[in-house]
């Protein structure tokens, strides 16, 4: 099971370290101690566990988490013209943002693959990446038919008559039959178990069945309700964590091995810049003591921000017939072939079908 606690003997007891028990964090925590039996592997988390907590696994209450307890809730920098603040929500529970999100997901294009490689990401191609993805544990289908109410399908098949576009059965598949996207809509591709509705996510495929017993890893702790402060350098290595656990005791963990960091895109370079690790300047100007200076940490996020339409139905969506509250999707190509070089006409332009409660509250 998981632990809040840790016996005092256990300091320098790890050979990894793993920060972090999200969506990468779970992996790879199952994924070391399945394959270095003989290694003590320690994944600490900050929030609780999701193990038997219907709040977190029903996929369809998802839009309950956010703001709440399991929410870091990060507020985006108000800007003068930006009409508030942007909610940017990172999950505080094991399995990360896989815990907490609608769980729709994307196979990379090969364009985009190409171009990464191109770049110097050296085992990052397309081939490559279909084998990883290929070997996933999570259950990841399109939304099941039953799951698929009446509006859903309307607008699916009234976006394919009005634009002479193709209904897409399965956008993965055909990602990886073919590298890419073209015109077209169809129902998401969505990480959970149509038969009981709850999420497929990195802590349920990785983690529940070793919290379950179906899986023994004796040499895997893992520890929630854990805050890591800092990360601790000697010379040129990384030898662990400072931590304090749900009791309020502080602890200094050391690795064998490694630390592996796995707090996700913003909390990653948020320690590692509190820890004196990021561009020299930034960090003097906050009064951080610098431990090394690394150029780029904390900087060029890339998101996917969305403007919304709305639409007022003119009747209620029937209740409990859909698997969450956006299952339907449409791919569209806005720029002129190849405008970003080689991309030819692959989709550039992604819209939801979104049924939320409407509300007339616009101040935000």
């Amino acid at each position: 099971m998981t632990t809040t606690q840790l016996p005092a003997n256990v300091a320098n007891d790890f050979d990894f370290v793993i920060v972090g028990g999200g969506t990468a964090g779970c992996v790879i925590a199952s994924r070391l101690s399945e394959y270095l039996p003989n290694k003590k592997v320690l994944m600490i988390e900050a929030g609780p566990s999701d193990f038997k907590d219907d709040r977190v696994l029903l996929l369809k209450d998802w839009l309950n988490l956010l703001g709440g307890e399991l929410d870091y809730d990060y507020p985006t920098t108000e800007q003068p013209n930006g009409n508030s603040h942007i909610r940017h929500s990172r999950a505080k529970v094991l399995g990360g943002c896989s815990s907490h999100n609608t769980l729709i997901s994307f196979r990379p294009f090969k364009y985009d693959c190409d171009r990464w490689v191109e770049q110097g990401c050296s085992g990052w191609d397309f081939k490559t990446f279909t084998r990883v993805l290929d070997n996933l544990r999570n259950t990841v289908q399109p939304v099941h038919a039953r799951h698929r109410n009446q509006l859903c399908k309307d607008w699916v098949e009234s976006c394919s008559s009005a634009l002479s576009i193709p209904v897409i059965d399965d956008f993965n598949h055909e990602i990886r039959s073919t590298g890419a996207l073209k015109q077209a809509v169809g129902f998401f591709s969505v990480s959970y178990n149509p038969d009981d509705g709850r999420r497929s996510s990195a802590s349920v495929a990785y983690i529940h069945p070793i919290l379950r017993n179906d899986e023994r890893r004796p040499n895997l702790t893992i520890l929630t309700n854990a805050w890591v402060s800092k990360i601790n350098v000697e010379g040129n290595s990384v030898t662990g964590v400072d931590v304090t656990l749900q009791s309020g005791e502080k602890r200094v963990l050391r690795s064998k091995a490694e630390t592996i960091l796995c707090g996700g895109a913003v909390d990653t370079p948020r320690l590692m810049l509190l820890s004196g690790l990021g561009p020299r300047q930034q960090l003097q100007d906050l009064g951080i003591n610098v431990v090394r200076d690394l150029p780029g940490v904390g900087e060029n996020l890339l998101d996917h921000p969305e403007t919304i339409i709305i639409w007022e139905l003119n009747k209620p969506v029937p209740q409990n017939q859909t698997t969450m509250d956006s299952d339907a999707g449409i791919f569209l190509r806005r720029e002129a072939a190849n405008a970003a070089g080689k991309d030819g006409d692959i989709a550039d332009v992604m819209m939801h079908c979104y049924q939320i409660p409407f509300c007339m509250n616009t101040s935000r």
